[in-house]
């Protein structure tokens, strides 16, 4: 028998190989029982009953046995029974939904935890490296959000999916969600509605449905909806077309005996009276089958490699971008963040190395991370499709977010490569280049040994891009010559990270900025402010004078290790619109909360503070505004009165060194006194 489920294995690899597409998933409630252990539906609607204190038995028997006419049943019964304040403003469909979503969510975090089902969690992780081109379910908890975490966008119900536009690498919950509780299909009254409309709803999947492998799983064979699902497609294929459609389906049905396992072929009658033949795996582990799905669906030669946007719609974004920046200098901005980008991601500190390197004529910028890496999904679906970031929304601190970074490289130059592995998955090799005026994308079969010599790390990625318009040549060029070239003199780092720059066997280490000279002017539990203390700042500059250099600069942000200027909104703050503000350390886990008042440009050459985040700024340097006063103050004499020429020495120093108060007040003495003027404190 472990024979033939191993031929069948290896005829799926083959069929879905040749298909040369990652497989459609269609997951039913046998999923979520097997995996958090949540009821069937008669025993939700048993639970319901227990709740509301109704008599199942009698509703059964009322009703036939029928689920569907049973929860028709105590729709009606809910809202009857709900207080006034319960139903306030809510239809009687939302009642019964909400107790639903109650129940459900009591078990559905069950994955995280180590309370249930321990023999599941290599099936479950094999699951998710399956990465499957969409996901459709009628189940209605939230374990496939949490399983495919990495971009899987989710859409709820037949009217949200109605009005998407229907992609790759989206999961559609075709029956609701218990975190859209009206949306959830469980009556007789829904069911209708869902199996009327549905033609209307898969019609719209079916462009997906026609060129994909599709697999079943958590389905009985005779389920309702795998019926309704194949006969929809069945309906506008020849019989031709039936046939080869046939070969492409798998359903995984279950087994609590391992010796029952088989492969076989079985007859599906569909809904039209029509027939249809598909695979059928019964087994009591899916493990084996997901890890062999993966073992394909993650090779390189799997898939073919694409932009996923119009060669019109790259050219228009890349020029304007960035014009009048220093197209070298931008590249090179644009790698080093996604590649310190990869390293957060990876919860790491960041060992990034910058090359230039000679070969022949051809001259490249190379930018090596010991970051996250990527899989094969994770290029096609995120590097590959412009737009789309999977940083976005992220509370890591990640500074890219827009997905537009790639098309720099053709900023330089008509080719680049790329090197990258995730743990455990496959190195992928690939190269861009420009072949007839358009920007393609192709496997590399060849690669440089000396270039992957960091092959035993367990993820990185290496770029290297072809520098096609050189500045002059690089033959009498010093490694300081090449800092200043690619835009790296004014760039500092973490103190936990390592960024340094090759050239011709010499190196340099990127300066370091060590966060103990620093003091907070506003700490919270997502912002970090930090300012460079105006006493004794000797104290980190005797290590670098280029550290030094970059320090002294005003208007000048380093924020989640990337340096830029930057324009603050003063409008509010009238005693600091002539004020520079000195170099600033921000520390935010989410620059996307738009109540913080941070915003950059596309290229993020530029950062604006403004709104909350901006108060804060300046509550802090208002603060530091009074310390240098009291401190002026407290290092005068202390004793005895002062005699006038020492006031108006205190004078002359605060109006030296208290830029704000020189600005906004007039300092005078009266009656050996010194007085300041408040119309504007």
């Amino acid at each position: 028998m472990k024979s033939i489920l191993e031929d069948a294995l290896k005829n799926m690899q083959n069929k879905i190989k040749d298909i040369n597409k990652q497989p459609i998933f269609f997951i039913g409630s046998g999923i979520s029982r097997r995996y958090l252990n949540l009821m069937d539906w008669t025993g939700l609607l048993k639970e319901i009953c227990q709740e509301i204190g109704y008599q199942y038995d009698g509703i059964e028997e009322e009703c036939g046995g029928d689920n569907e006419k049973i929860a028709h049943e105590l729709e009606y019964y809910c809202f009857r029974k709900a207080e006034e304040k319960e139903i306030a403003n809510k239809n009687r469909r939302v009642i019964l939904r909400e107790k639903i979503g109650k129940i459900v969510n009591r078990n559905d975090n069950i994955i995280e935890t180590d309370t249930y089902n321990k023999e599941y969690r290599d099936e479950i992780k094999a699951l998710k490296q399956t990465r499957p081109a969409a996901i459709i379910t009628t189940n209605y908890d939230t374990l496939l959000e949490r399983i495919f975490d990495n971009g899987y966008q989710v859409h709820i119900g037949q009217e949200d999916i109605m009005i998407k536009n229907i992609e790759e690498g989206d999961i559609y919950k075709v029956h609701g969600c218990v975190t859209k509780p009206e949306s959830i299909v469980i009556t007789k009254e829904d069911y209708d509605n869902f199996f009327q409309n549905s033609k209307y709803l898969y019609s719209k999947l079916l462009t997906l449905f026609w060129e994909y492998p599709l697999i079943f799983m958590g389905y009985s064979i005779s389920d309702r909806n795998i019926k309704d699902i194949l006969t929809s497609i069945v309906e506008v294929m020849t019989e031709k077309q039936v046939k080869e459609f046939s070969e492409r389906i798998w359903v995984l049905g279950y087994t609590e005996n391992k010796d029952n396992e088989e492969y076989s072929t079985k007859q599906i009658e569909l809904l039209n009276g029509k027939n249809i033949e598909v695979n059928y795996f019964q087994t009591k582990n899916y493990q084996e089958i997901f890890e062999k799905i993966s073992e394909v669906t993650t090779s390189q030669k799997f898939g073919e490699l694409k932009f996923s946007i119009s060669e019109d719609v790259i050219n228009l974004l890349i020029e304007p971008l960035y014009e009048q920046q220093d197209k070298l200098k931008v590249v090179t901005r644009e790698l080093l963040q996604n590649a310190l980008d990869a390293c957060k991601k990876k919860k790491i500190e960041a060992k990034i190395k910058i090359r230039v390197v000679r070969e022949g004529n051809n001259c490249f910028l190379e930018v090596h991370d010991n970051g996250i890496g990527m899989d094969l999904q994770e290029v096609r679906e995120n590097f590959l499709t412009v737009g789309r970031s999977s940083k976005k929304g992220s509370n890591e601190g990640l500074v890219g977010k827009y997905g537009i970074g790639i098309l720099s490289v053709f900023l330089i130059g008509d080719y680049a490569e790329l090197y990258t592995k995730k743990k455990n998955n496959n190195l992928l090799k690939f190269k861009l280049y420009i072949n007839e005026g358009k920007k393609q994308v192709a496997w590399l079969d060849d690669s440089m040994e000396e270039l992957l010599g960091i092959m035993n790390k367990e993820s990185y990625t290496i770029i290297r891009v072809n520098i096609t318009n050189k500045e002059g040549e690089l033959s009498d060029k010093s490694l300081e010559d090449i800092i200043r070239w690619i835009g790296m003199e004014n760039y500092v780092t973490n103190e936990k990270n390592s960024i340094s720059i090759e050239y011709k066997g010499d190196t340099w280490e990127v300066s370091k900025l060590e966060k103990e000279p620093w003091f907070y002017l506003e700490q919270e539990e997502e912002i970090g402010i930090c300012q460079l203390k105006w006493k004794e700042p000797e104290v980190i500059y005797k290590k670098s004078k280029e550290l030094q250099r970059i320090l002294k600069k005003d208007n000048v942000v380093f924020f989640n290790d990337m340096i830029s200027d930057v324009k603050y909104n003063k409008e509010n703050f009238y005693q600091l619109k002539e004020i520079n503000i000195p170099f600033l350390l921000l520390n935010m886990k989410n620059s996307e909360d738009k109540n913080l008042g941070f915003t950059t440009n596309l290229s993020r050459s530029i950062v604006e503070i403004g709104g909350k985040l901006m108060e804060k700024v300046a509550r802090g340097i208002y603060h530091l505004e009074i310390e240098k006063l009291i401190e002026i103050l407290s290092n005068s004499k202390k004793i005895g009165l002062f005699e006038i020429q020492e006031i108006y020495d205190i004078r002359k120093k605060i109006q030296t060194e208290c830029k704000i108060i020189k600005q906004t007040c007039d300092i005078f003495v009266y009656n050996n006194k010194l007085y300041l003027t408040k119309k504007v404190i």
